[in-house]
């Protein structure tokens, strides 16, 4: 029994890594992690509800320069909106207004 509480386990954590290496650090946590260390601990969000009315985010560091950090939120989890295609974007969050970050 104890084999398979320890395959188990090991499964977890190659799943853990698994998704890391799919997300390229793009985890909300990991963005979190890059802005602390840069010395931002403030952050502006805004939320933005697609045409398919599902709800997406993005977050600026507040009052200063810093990456600004696009997601997808869908019950708990939180996915990370490769670049470009995210609120953060230039595309304009309110159909007809020019892009604003």
């Amino acid at each position: 029994m104890s084999h398979d509480i320890e395959r188990d386990a090991r499964e977890d954590r190659e799943d853990a890594t698994k998704w890391r290496q799919r997300t390229r650090g793009g985890t909300l946590q990991d963005y979190f992690e890059r802005s602390e260390k840069s010395g931002c601990i403030d952050f502006s969000l805004r939320i933005v509800r697609t045409k398919d009315g599902l709800l997406d985010f993005y977050i600026h560091p507040s009052g200063m320069d810093g990456e600004t950090g696009d997601f997808h939120v869908s019950g708990a989890f939180v996915t990370n909106v490769p670049d470009g295609l995210g609120a953060g974007s230039d595309r304009p969050v309110v159909p007809g207004l020019s892009g604003s970050k």
